[in-house]
């Protein structure tokens, strides 16, 4: 309550500053209806016959049309009404724009500037409207219906545009069919750009003896699905059961590690240390708001493992908590499709949802679909890039980036035949790089957004994995499941085949040694597809998760074998999640809906089972301190849950945060952070093994700063004791108040809320357990701890006995208009892992309604509603 007292207050201070600068109208703009009607009957342009928008008491429009094009056009109306400013927000970030929007800011023009070389170039724009051609005349129609859908709200609408746009001084221009594909550039970038692993690794090697990188940049370990997942064992007490000790092996996983050699082809010590220095990760994301590559986690149990004898699908993919949410709840009903879940906000399709015949779901394939080039360009004519024994001439052009209040930035854009020289956006750097990436290679945003088109209306598994083949510049794990009983997974992207190398490290781009040669067959990309009864399971790619056990799992771990034939990524993300949902999956003989509710917000850290037992192990010495002792005893007592209100969970979380410092900062130098930010609990990283070596590495455990050798039980020692330090610097004397959720909140910034009072009234916050490791995220970032930068922003559970039935919840609220009911009335439950009815049946949707607004053409009724 006393955070609202707060908001109104600030809000009144707000009032009275606009309504000094704007007068009696800035005073009305704030304080009437922001949103617009939801009830009645509004007469617009764009559709043929009337058209229901029924919100839920949760805000969710279920869109009744009589045919596609008329349902198209009602979605873009609906999104308006609640996202308008997101809307616009994402076009600008895709199409590099932001400057527009924010002016001189330099942490917004160098993500224009990036987006404007890699991405929004003029080529590109070209490349898109032929594109366009090439889609299917439905979809070309149903994206401009859409489009005419939003431009129509904002038309019926004068002066009511949301807060943001006023905060701004900004005009909303007319949204185009073309501008879906635009909205989808950001998240393709996120999902495959391992570029910034890449640079990285690049900058350690300048650094620090290139043959230590297996050591800080190992290979991921083969995760077979344990066979414990098809078992029949029940366990009474899944969250109170007493964990296991030991290493990894212990959990029965089938984890193989292997080991790579770093392989620099062509590049001097020289030429590494010219690339060092100046070559930082790429930043890519909205101002001032958190970004990340996605993850997630998907399951699907077959109808052999549960009381109804059909599957049962979850998903929850895991985002940056922004705000708005990243996803937008919708039900989409005309002749040919019913589909409910969720959108991503400016396109006209369900990502994440099912249909009367299917669900679906997505995790990051996490594939390498990107890569450095190392240019050398003419010394007489920079236009000029050698290539197997000639000058090529440069593509060139030139581009203006808008900024507000100011003269625009002139950029000249150079590009070979590898993709856009990004050297200017690093000054001071000594090399000449090229960046070749599948976005720029394709260009085909629009495919994607075809293939979920095709998902919404699939209902069986051949034309649901038709509809993945779209999928060109998304590499994707989409999950399956459907009404017969089948469940299956499927591997979306193009990932290109190198002609010599693995994609680990900038390379040579004028000997022709390290080209593109093409790309991993879509029927060679991993799959599986098991029937009902588990018999003859269909499997393509060598799928590590292919144990035909009833059950599908993919969390963004390694999912291919050794063997497979070609290189998917250098990235995956710790298999900690994965192989503790296929520990849940084992407890049980039959797993429930109720069953994947407690799965969902399950905190228990398997890392902290590898972790915990070696802190135990620590010998307890005379002089010994007694806060030394209390907290080695304490963390042995513990459940390893890292649930929000546990003091041990804190401790652990300390002495991990410790524990990386420790063994890692003294060697890197200015590099600890950014290797900390990627791969402290995000991607598999050194850790992961080295706590496993007690004396094997010691250059890792030994402090380079002291006269002493110092073993894996001395950094632990000491990280324990630095973890105390910290708990009591951070969080007072009182152990006892030591909780986790004091130092770990979810917090969901909007774009705006960077500065007082904008902070205080559009940002929003709730306690949160978890980590990078639990299957219920909470991860945080190494450089800010240790508030939550990503979780799962949207949750999803569907009995395919009956879809009707199914359950969500969005992780904050489905209205992204602040000061309006529905802007955060889900973040409570989404923190207690609660959900909602998905309704599907109209009676049941109009017995929870809170209004109907029909959208009908002229002469179809009588008046207009604003």
């Amino acid at each position: 309550m006393r955070k609202w007292l707060q908001r109104i207050l600030v809000l009144l201070v707000l009032l009275i500053l606009v309504g000094s600068m704007a007068g009696i109208g800035g005073f009305s703009y704030l304080i009437r209806r922001s949103d617009s009607a939801i009830d009645g009957t509004v007469v617009v342009e764009g559709v043929s016959q009337p058209v229901e928008i029924i919100r839920d008491t949760y805000g969710i429009p279920h869109i009744f049309a009589q045919n596609r094009v008329d349902l198209a056009f009602a979605f873009g109306y609906a999104e308006a009404q609640d996202r308008l400013w997101q809307i616009d927000l994402l076009r600008h970030f895709g199409k590099g724009r932001l400057s527009e929007l924010f002016g001189a800011n330099p942490e917004v023009l160098n993500v224009d500037l990036l987006l404007r070389t890699a991405v929004y170039r003029p080529d590109q724009e070209e490349f898109l409207r032929q594109a366009w051609q090439t889609l299917a005349p439905e979809v070309r129609n149903e994206l401009d219906a859409f489009a005419r859908g939003v431009n129509a709200f904002v038309a019926l609408h004068p002066g009511k545009l949301p807060l943001e746009f006023f905060i701004l001084s900004h005009a909303f221009e007319p949204f185009e069919a073309m501008d879906c594909a635009w909205m989808l550039f950001p998240m393709h970038w996120g999902l495959g750009m391992n570029v910034a692993d890449e640079v990285l690794a690049t900058k350690i090697a300048a650094k620090l003896d290139p043959a230590l990188l297996p050591e800080l940049f190992p290979e991921a370990p083969e995760t077979i699905l344990p066979g414990e997942a098809g078992q029949t064992r029940t366990v009474s007490k899944i969250k109170k059961a007493r964990p296991r000790s030991g290493n990894l092996a212990s959990l029965d996983s089938g984890i193989r590690h292997s080991q790579y050699t770093p392989v620099f082809s062509g590049l001097s010590s020289d030429t590494l240390s010219r690339l060092g220095p100046e070559l930082t990760l790429f930043p890519l994301h909205l101002p001032g708001v958190r970004s990340g590559t996605p993850v997630s986690n998907g399951w699907v149990v077959g109808g052999a493992r549960t009381p109804t004898g059909k599957p049962l699908f979850v998903s929850d993919p895991h985002l940056p908590t922004t705000l708005p949410s990243t996803w937008y709840e919708v039900h989409l009903v005309a002749p040919g499709v019913d589909v409910i879940g969720a959108a991503y906000p400016g396109l006209p399709y369900v990502v994440v949802g099912h249909n009367r015949h299917i669900a679906w779901g997505t995790t990051n394939a996490m594939a390498d679909n990107s890569d450095l080039f190392i240019e050398r360009l003419n010394p007489n004519n920079p236009k000029q890039a050698w290539f197997q024994g000639q000058w090529e001439e440069m593509q060139v052009e030139e581009i203006a980036i808008a900024v507000k209040g100011q003269a625009p930035e002139i950029r000249e854009i150079r590009s070979t035949r590898h993709g856009p020289i990004i050297t200017p956006l690093f000054p001071g750097l000594k090399e000449t790089l090229a960046l070749h990436w599948m976005g720029v290679q394709e260009g085909l945003a629009y495919n994607s957004i075809e293939g979920f088109r095709f998902i919404n209306m699939a209902t069986n598994w051949e034309e649901f994995r038709a509809a993945t083949r779209k999928f060109s510049t998304m590499a994707l794990n989409l999950m399956y499941a459907d009404v017969d009983g089948n469940i299956g997974w499927q591997m979306t992207g193009k990932v290109p085949i190198r002609a010599k190398g693995d994609g680990r490290f900038p390379v040579p781009g004028w000997t022709g040694e390290h080209e593109w040669t093409g790309f991993v067959p879509f029927e060679e990309n991993p799959s599986y597809l098991l029937p009902p009864g588990g018999a003859d399971p269909q499997v393509t790619g060598s799928p590590v998760s292919s144990v035909p056990t009833h059950v599908v799992a993919t969390s963004n771990q390694r999912t291919v074998r050794a063997d497979y034939p070609y290189h998917l990524s250098n990235s995956w993300v710790p298999p900690y999640r994965f192989l503790r949902i296929s520990q849940l999956l084992g407890h049980k003989e039959k797993i429930s809906v109720e069953d994947a509710q407690q799965y969902q917000a399950d905190q228990h850290s398997l890392f902290a089972d590898t972790l915990v037992p070696l802190i135990c192990e620590i010998p307890m010495e005379a002089e010994e301190t007694d806060d030394l002792r209390w907290a080695v005893q304490t963390l042995c007592e513990w459940d390893r849950q890292v649930t929000k209100d546990s003091s041990a969970a804190t401790l652990y979380e300390l002495i991990f945060f410790h524990l990386m410092k420790n063994a890692y900062s003294d060697d890197l130098g200015d590099l600890y952070e950014d290797y900390a930010e990627r791969f402290g609990t995000f991607l598999y990283s050194g850790i992961d093994r080295l706590i496993q070596q007690p004396e094997a590495q010691t250059r890792w455990w030994d402090d380079v700063q002291t006269p002493v050798i110092e073993t894996r039980t001395d950094i632990l020692r000491h990280s324990v004791q630095d973890a105390v330090t910290d708990a009591r610097q951070r969080l007072g004397t009182d152990a006892s108040g030591w909780q986790w959720e004091r130092l770990h909140q979810a917090v969901f910034v909007h774009p705006l809320g960077q500065v007082w009072p904008l902070d205080w009234l559009l940002n929003r916050s709730v306690a949160h357990g978890g980590d990078g490791h639990t299957v219920n995220l909470g991860h945080y970032s190494f450089k800010q701890p240790f508030n939550a930068t990503a979780a799962a922003t949207y949750r999803m559970i569907v009995d395919m006995a009956d879809v009707t039935q199914a359950q969500s919840m969005n992780a904050i609220g489905q209205s992204g208009r602040p000061f309006t009911p529905h802007y955060d009335d889900m973040l409570q439950p989404w923190a207690e892992v609660e959900y909602h009815p998905m309704w599907m049946e109209k009676t049941e949707i109009v017995e929870h309604s809170e209004g109907t607004l029909v959208l009908t053409s002229k002469g179809s009724s009588d008046g207009q509603i604003q």
